[in-house]
């Protein structure tokens, strides 16, 4: 499916890799309205990954192929990831979080505002 996502939202490219049990990185992290681009792939079975609130979904083969996923973190929150596809006994508990920031209006650098 394809998603149109805007041209002008920053773009978090991620590497994620699925194996049992488990996604590594299990916390991504981005600001509210980024483009969020997740290159996949599996260590050992087939797997999946889903974020529901966005209706983002993918199935991640086994052997190590490289699939890419993306959408936009339209909505501040914490979302859990999860695996979509059978894995085996841990397949429940296998999950992540997405961290989205709010986008702060008028945010400043504090670094560069700092006086000594």
């Amino acid at each position: 499916m394809a998603i149109a996502l805007p041209r002008s939202s920053p773009v978090k490219t991620f590497e994620v890799v699925a194996s049992r049990y488990k996604f590594d990185p299990g916390r991504i992290e981005v600001d509210e309205g980024d483009r969020v681009v997740l290159k996949m792939r599996s260590l050992d079975v087939a797997h999946g990954l889903a974020l529901k609130e966005f209706k983002a979904q993918a199935a991640i083969p086994k052997g190590g192929e490289v699939v890419t996923l993306e959408f936009v973190a339209a909505k501040a929150g914490t979302y859990a990831i999860e695996c979509s596809e059978y894995c085996g006994r841990g397949h429940k508990g296998m999950k992540g979080q997405l961290v989205v920031h709010p986008k702060a209006a008028g945010r400043r650098d504090a670094r560069r505002d700092a006086r000594p």
